[in-house]
């Protein structure tokens, strides 16, 4: 993943409620260059959880003709702060926040430091292994999790549609947004379509 260095200033917004731990309000990321909506699968290993390259100067853009060798590398892993080495899915949202999906939860990156969100400190969080992630035009943060059905983040709240709403399964594997905003849900039961808070399905059985 290509990078420019984070802005390390802090910022007083803070679009997430209830972190892993108290702390101070997070720092603000400066937009990474990740092309928009983009989702990326991570299988890491030998401890290794995520890569960027930092550019040495304040410019977002890099050189394409500059090999690879020429930028920093950073590397975060459990000893440098990340909370979990197993990675599903990462985006990048428009305030400039990394999110990363885990099998413990729903991490934030805001260029200098990790926050998790998980089914003890996120009621609306049945499952904390999350697999796919995804903005919406509208700005909202929707991620799916095996056995807990789909989550948004929306202006600092959460809300969570589930089998009991009428999803196929609880276990959410993929999400795509179509062009009329309708959000596809694929579970390991069938398709399912929601739209203005109503679901309906096409099923496998």
């Amino acid at each position: 993943m290509a990078a420019a260095r984070p802005d390390r200033r802090s910022s007083s917004r803070n679009p997430c409620p209830r972190p892993t731990r108290a702390e101070s309000p997070p720092h603000k990321a400066s937009m990474l260059p990740l092309h928009p909506g983009s989702r990326r699968g991570l299988g890491l290993a030998a401890g290794l959880a995520l890569c960027a390259l930092l550019a040495s100067g304040p410019a977002l853009a890099l050189d394409p003709g500059q090999p690879v060798h020429r930028y920093a590398h950073e590397v975060w892993n459990r000893d440098t702060g990340l909370p979990s080495t197993s990675l599903s899915d990462l985006v990048q949202t428009r305030d400039g926040y990394i999110w990363l999906g885990t099998q413990d939860g729903l991490v934030r990156f805001d260029g200098e430091r990790f926050t998790t969100f998980h089914s003890r400190n996120t009621p609306e969080i049945k499952n904390n292994n999350v697999q796919a992630l995804l903005e919406d035009e509208q700005g909202a943060l929707w991620f799916s999790t095996l056995g807990g059905g789909v989550v948004r983040l929306f202006e600092g709240s959460f809300r969570v549609w589930t089998s009991a709403d009428g999803l196929s399964s609880d276990v959410v594997r993929a999400l795509a947004r179509t062009a009329d905003g309708a959000m596809r849900i694929a579970t390991e039961r069938g398709l399912d379509r929601l739209e203005d808070g109503a679901i309906s399905s096409w099923s496998l059985e």
